[in-house]
């Protein structure tokens, strides 16, 4: 897998094997950014269960001022950090060992561009009356007027309402569900 576009573009990237992480494929991943357009200047991302870091890593390449990654599997995170170093974004890049629940009760950030991509198995918690309705309702706060909140769960799923946020359109890529959201 490799970064698709910027300053990072062609790097190739690990990523973690075992089932706790699925890669958000080139494909999807390029029509995904194509779709937001390069991050205004001053953009900052969070990107939750980042695993290899690919989203995150895209934006910054594409321009984003800064990331914060969020991922709590041991093996993801350790190929996160070097991925993280292949694409000489240490600077701009901020790697946190949490769960997104944790991360998101201990933080106070604002960020213009979020990524949720949580393992299949826990995606159907992220919605309303789900375990993570409290950490939606967070996270919706943590986005700035204006900014995007990108989803994936699996295809065959109904894109959740996101308390605070306006559907933006879902895609379908092969087994995925990709719901965009903005704030009002």
């Amino acid at each position: 897998m490799r970064i698709i576009a910027g300053t990072a573009r062609r790097i190739v990237i690990e990523v973690a094997k075992g089932s706790s992480t699925r890669p958000f494929l080139e494909v999807a991943r390029g029509a995904l950014f194509n779709s937001l357009g390069s991050p205004p200047a001053g953009t900052r991302v969070l990107d939750l269960y980042a695993g290899s870091g690919a989203l995150g890593l895209e934006a910054l390449s594409r321009g984003a001022e800064s990331c914060v990654f969020v991922e709590w599997d041991a093996a993801a995170f350790g190929v996160l950090l070097r991925n993280i170093g292949k694409c000489r974004m240490q600077d701009r890049a901020k790697a946190r060992r949490l769960s997104a629940e944790a991360f998101l009760a201990d933080d106070a950030g604002h960020y213009e561009l979020i990524f949720v991509d949580p393992p299949f198995r826990e995606a159907p918690e992220w919605r309303i009356g789900g375990e993570a309705d409290a950490s939606m309702r967070v996270l919706a706060r943590r986005l700035a007027i204006g900014g995007t909140a990108i989803l994936r769960m699996e295809n065959g799923s109904e894109p959740p309402e996101w308390p605070g946020l306006d559907a933006a359109g879902g895609r379908h890529y092969g087994r995925s569900l990709i719901c965009r959201y903005r704030k009002r």
